[in-house]
Parts: C-alpha cells; structure tokens; sequence
C-alpha cells in the first residue's frame, strides 16, 4: 500500500483500519514503493544503473524497516525507523606522481558464492522479484538461482567530471549488494586520464574486507602511482598505473544518511 507525504503528514489513498481495535499488528515497510509487489519480497532499485559520482545516488538508494509489532491502542500513528538495505563504499583517491590528472571511470567487482546455487553479484541487473529482491522478513537479499541475468559480478561506471586528482582527495561513492563476495573477492580499478595523453588504467586494487553489511559504509583510501600504504597492491603490471588502497573506517549508518 503507497503511503505519500505532503510535506507534514503522511496519506493514503485506501483507508486503513485497525482489525477489531484490539488485535497486535507486525507492520513493514520500504522505499521506493513499487505497485507491482504483493508479497514480503519487494523489488530492489537496480544498482547496475547507479550513477557513480562524488554523491550517493538516491535514487538506486533503498531504505526499509520492520517488523514492528504494535497493539492497539498505542497512539495514533506507527512509528518507524528506517535503514538502508545497501552498503555504500566511499573511495577517497589521490595521486602518488607529479603529472596531473582527472578521474574517468572506475570498475568494481566481486561475486557471491556464500549461498550456493542463489548466489550473487555485486550489484543486481534486474528488479523482478522472481529473480533477486529484498525479503522484509529474513532483512536480506533473496535471489534465485544464479544465472547472469540476475547479477553482474562487474560494475564499470564512467564517472562526472570531478575536476584535477591531486594531493586533496577526490571522493567518489558505489552502493554494493550486502553479502559476502568470495568468487571473485572484492577489488577496483579506475582509468584516468594526463592533461596530455590516453586515457591510463590502474592494476585491480584488492579491498580489505570480503564481507559487505547492510546499511553500513566501508571508507576507502586510495593512491594511484604510488605505494604509500599499508596494503600494497602489484605495482604497474603490463604497463598499468600502480593503485594501492587501504580500508581507512567503518560506519554503522542506523537511520543516518549515507553521506555522514
């Protein structure tokens, strides 16, 4: 059922009543709303389409809540809290070599195999509940069995123009499934591209966590053509910009907003 907010109250356009003013309730509910669902498993923004940029894109975003069971009378509303079905990685990025350059494009990937046959990938494809959704009961990705219509393992996003990438970070975000990635494990690349010149890749950058939570964001810090860090990635194999990357924080979002 769409509830919609006019700014100081929330409305629907199909009354609800409480079954004979005494019974307890469990109540879910997530955002964006879609008409098509009539069951726990709601269908899922479609991160393959996410813009990656210095922002989250809220619209690939999803924000979910329940069980919350109440009784009646308990006042005249249910009260919420929502959080975020998706995790969020943040990629600080600085250059380690004098040239100046500017940041093009950024790949992640990284599969699912922790489930078995439904298994999935980092981002999904498709938002048909029969293949991958989010079950509001279980709190948790459900996918069908794997097949590559449902997932996609790889995600290459061209990126905005940021500007210069100098010794001052330039930040860049990627919303991910929730899960464990184990075949292929987590890792990134990016292409960037000299005042003068082609466009130069960077080697994969392994990250230092395999296992992604819901509603959390993973802060990474990143250095092209250099090797600063604690983690050291391989250094410019056949003929690639040396990355390294090191996991700087890990925030719990609760009900916050992911840029916090």
């Amino acid at each position: 059922m769409l509830f919609s907010y006019n700014g100081s109250a929330w409305s629907t356009t199909t009354p609800m009543y409480w079954y004979n003013r005494t019974a307890t309730h469990t109540f879910y509910a997530y955002y964006p709303y879609n008409a098509s669902n009539q069951s726990n498993v709601v269908p899922m923004p479609v991160l393959a389409n996410q813009q990656v940029s210095t922002a989250v894109d809220v619209a690939c975003d999803m924000l979910v809540t329940g069980p919350k069971q109440q009784a009646y009378p308990a006042g005249s509303s249910v009260a919420f809290v929502f959080s975020h079905a998706f995790s969020v990685l943040q990629f600080n990025i600085t250059m380690g070599v004098i040239n100046t350059y500017t940041l093009k494009s950024l790949t992640l990937r990284g599969g699912n195999t922790a489930s078995g046959s439904s298994g999935y990938g980092i981002v999904n494809t498709v938002n048909t509940v029969a293949q991958i959704g989010y079950n509001l009961v279980t709190g948790a990705v459900q996918a069908a069995a794997n097949n590559s219509s449902v997932y996609a393992q790889t995600l290459t996003k061209s990126i905005p123009s940021t500007g210069l990438i100098g010794s001052i970070p330039v930040t860049v975000y990627v919303l991910a499934l929730p899960g464990q990635y184990l075949n292929p494990v987590p890792a990134v690349k990016f292409t960037v591209a000299p005042l003068i010149g082609s466009n130069q890749d960077t080697d994969y950058a392994n990250l230092s966590n395999n296992t992604f939570s819901a509603g959390t964001k993973y802060v990474y810090n990143v250095k092209i053509g250099g090797i600063i860090t604690k983690v050291p990635q391989p250094c410019g194999a056949a003929g690639k910009l040396p990355v390294t990357i090191e996991r700087d924080t890990v925030i719990n979002l609760s009900n916050k907003s992911f840029i916090h």
